[in-house]
């Protein structure tokens, strides 16, 4: 039997997204599988997240990337290797020029085609005529692999057969995470918080992410002002880097209880987690509620329709909180959690149990179930 070969196209390899692909590199190689990533160099606005990586070449491809309309249409060119693969996975994102190409091609039976993504912009901040294209799209397509039940959902009730829909669960690492966070005893935790003049008593909130215009950083620090003077000696730590970050850098500056480490990855990110108490995250929440959750930290955001599919993660006042978008009514709720030691041990409880539900292996799975029903579909 022929080898058969997968092509997922990536506009960026992100930190996050590497322990996936090594994973499912492995599966399908064990179903005799060939796995292909093509990716690119992030472009000036993307770089400044400084999150992207390089794939290893064993199924690492990296192309050039060419950027059109101020990045908002990306054209890669790897048109050839796609079409010589069994099956060509792409995000489901307008920008991307091939993906129209792929439509086309796919009508005079050139290529399989599967989406991988969110089935629309959940965020509500795209054009409405990209938005129909999408919708109008998202049916030109061999399989659909959806982050979670919502987006398959969806997908489903816009045109898209129910048994060509994969549920990956989208995740992270989160066995790796969970051991650099027990590798981290409280000997380290003290020595930390002491280095940020944090007390061992004292109650932390951590912000980790990209810092850009979605994630509200602006509301976090105005909330956080008043958390502080509802709650003594409390503490922010901001992680991350983006077009936002001097937002961070200037309430760091301000206020000695406001502290900005810059970006941080693997263990050095995980010890961050380690001495907070609560993940702060008032504007868009994605993958970093299944870290907060594997750290045992309950996630308090608000109810904008900015979040991705992700959120379905959270319960509200389970493992985390959603107050409305008003600093004071946010500061009221995470000030209230701080004061009731009791439900806030029962609700980091809830965010480690509701993280034993979601993990790589079980994504990873999913995704190599879904590409073997996809080939093997006539």
């Amino acid at each position: 039997m022929s080898v058969r070969t997968v092509c997922i196209i990536q506009a960026v390899a992100k930190q996050y997204r590497r322990p996936f692909f090594d994973l499912l590199y492995e599966r399908l190689q064990s179903e005799g599988i060939v796995l292909k990533v093509v990716y690119s160099k992030p472009n000036d606005k993307e770089a400044l997240r400084k999150d992207a990586l390089d794939l290893p070449i064993t199924y690492g491809h990296k192309v050039r990337a060419y950027w059109f309309a101020g990045y908002r249409l990306l054209y890669q060119p790897c048109l050839g290797q796609a079409i010589a693969a069994d099956l060509v996975i792409v995000e489901q994102a307008s920008k991307h020029l091939l993906n129209y190409m792929f439509v086309v091609l796919r009508v005079f039976g050139l290529v399989r085609m599967a989406y991988w993504g969110h089935g629309r912009n959940w965020q509500q901040d795209g054009s409405q005529w990209m938005e129909l294209v999408k919708r109008i799209l998202l049916r030109r397509a061999d399989w659909w692999f959806a982050y979670t039940a919502r987006v398959a959902q969806y997908v489903v009730d816009n045109g898209f057969a129910s048994d060509r829909v994969t549920v990956v669960q989208n995740s992270v690492d989160l066995e790796s995470f969970k051991k650099e966070l027990g590798a981290f005893d409280d000997r380290r935790k003290l020595a930390l918080r002491g280095s940020l003049g944090i007390s061992a008593e004292a109650s932390v909130g951590l912000f980790c992410g990209s810092m850009h215009v979605s994630k509200k950083l602006d509301f976090l620090v105005q909330a956080a002002l008043d958390i502080h003077a509802r709650v003594p000696g409390f503490h922010l730590v901001l992680v991350g880097a983006g077009p936002e970050e001097s937002v961070a850098r200037e309430a760091a500056a301000t206020h000695e209880w406001i502290h900005y480490v810059g970006p941080r990855f693997g263990a050095d990110k995980a010890a961050y987690f380690a001495i907070a108490d609560i993940f702060l995250c008032p504007g868009l929440v994605g993958l970093a509620v299944l870290e907060a959750f594997s750290a045992g930290l309950p996630l308090f955001t608000t109810n904008i329709p900015l979040h991705s599919p992700e959120i379905d993660y959270l319960t509200d006042s389970v493992n985390g909180a959603m107050t409305d978008f008003d600093p004071r009514s946010y500061a009221e709720v995470v000030s209230a959690c701080f004061h009731d030691p009791v439900s806030l041990r029962r609700m980091r409880e809830s965010a480690r149990e509701a993280s034993e539900a979601f993990g790589l292996e079980c994504m990873v799975d999913n995704y190599v179930q879904g590409v073997l029903a996809c080939l093997n579909k006539s």
